[in-house]
């Protein structure tokens, strides 16, 4: 499909407290509320990459306690968000590590509604080399 030519993507995620929500993915993380729906929330997580925060009483699905997705974010300053989320109580379930088998260095840890977030950096091997090269040019 050659004319499929996305100009940004945008995950949605469903919650219980949304409100809640909001102030994590807003104070903690710090990221830019770019469309307020009301029922709906969409910060930016990267020029082209945004993240909806839905009321489980609208959308189109309804929080459940099972959370199958992660929202990875790939981040310069891993040692500096990691002690930033640990300061602010953040539930850290995978401390920050090198996992030179996969190629890269991060952690994982909870929002408020139980969604894994990932931090991680791609580190410098063979099998990285096409990411970085994109990364490189953000």
């Amino acid at each position: 499909m050659s004319n499929f030519h996305p100009k940004a993507n945008v995950i949605f995620t469903y919650h219980k407290d949304l409100q809640r929500s909001c102030d994590f993915y807003e104070r903690i993380l710090g990221l830019k509320l770019a469309v307020d729906q009301g029922w709906c929330k969409i910060y930016q997580m990267t020029p082209h990459s945004f993240i909806g925060l839905v009321d489980g009483e609208h959308g189109t699905h309804k929080p459940n306690e099972i959370k199958p997705v992660i929202i990875g974010f790939v981040v310069s300053d891993l040692d500096g968000i990691y002690a930033h989320l640990q300061a602010n109580g953040v539930t850290i379930f995978k401390p920050l590590k090198q996992h030179d088998a996969i190629g890269v260095r991060g952690f994982m840890a909870f929002d408020p509604e139980g969604y894994t977030l990932e931090f991680e950096d791609f580190l410098d091997a063979s099998r990285n080399v096409v990411i970085r090269e994109m990364l490189a040019k953000v």
